[in-house]
């Protein structure tokens, strides 16, 4: 015999079967009280929690102190290291002797004439003027500008040697950040270097007040000459007033 497809129950059936669930939901209230709903809402918690942990898991994290992966910070670009210029220094000690009576720049051939050592170069604070000497012959000499004395930037008296030689770099300092050519510093922060900036004529009296921080500056054609010629520890500066 043919089975009918897609019956619908009776009336009565239905009522029958949501009677026998109604009596069942009243015996389970009765018999676990509140705790008949606490079951089922326990589990709809519990997948939740775990659905919420799983996604969590997957996502990177961050190290605790380390920059946010979403967001990451950028570190300050370092600036570019410089050779500040101090103030004024009292004038040091030697540390490459040189006869103080050799240097009579009255007479620039003098000078050159009592020079023993294989280079030198000899700074006049009062005439604004450097002597270059290979053993007795004077080979370069040019106007400079020195420290200015009346703001208490000197430029130190005495006798040391070339400590490097640089190129293309800025110096900075209190108020300034000055970029040079050529840096061929004799005794700490102090040396030789082009000033682009300047204004004044190089050999001028008024160094005085419109000087340098207390390096002495020369004209770009003489610091390059230098640059080339000078030798990192054996070419003597003396700079006298």
């Amino acid at each position: 015999m043919a089975r009918d497809e897609g019956v619908a129950p009776s009336p009565e059936l239905s009522r029958v079967g949501a009677r026998r669930r109604s009596r069942r939901s009243a015996s389970l209230l009765q018999r676990y009280g509140w705790r008949a709903y606490a079951i089922p809402v326990l589990a709809v918690v519990s997948v939740a929690a775990l659905w919420h942990s799983t996604s969590a898991g997957s996502q990177p994290r961050s190290e605790p102190g380390s920059a946010s992966l979403a967001a990451p910070t950028r570190k300050a670009p370092t600036p570019a290291r410089g050779v500040p210029e101090p103030p004024a220094l009292p004038s040091a000690p030697a540390s490459a002797p040189y006869p103080a009576a050799s240097l009579q720049l009255g007479d620039d051939a003098i000078t050159c004439a009592h020079n023993g050592h294989p280079s030198l170069v000899v700074v006049s604070i009062s005439k604004q003027h450097v002597w270059m000497c290979q053993g007795a012959r004077q080979v370069y000499d040019s106007p400079a500008t020195t420290g200015e004395t009346d703001n208490g930037n000197a430029t130190p008296t005495g006798s040391w040697t070339i400590q490097s030689r640089e190129t293309n770099r800025y110096l900075v300092g209190p108020g300034y950040r000055d970029y040079v050519h050529y840096w061929l510093p004799f005794f700490g922060d102090f040396g030789f270097h082009d000033a682009t900036w300047q204004r004044m004529p190089f050999g001028s009296p008024g160094y005085r007040t419109a000087g340098s921080h207390g390096c002495v500056h020369l004209p770009m054609t003489a610091v390059r000459w230098l640059y080339q010629w000078a030798q990192v520890g054996a070419t003597i500066v003396t700079v006298q007033a």
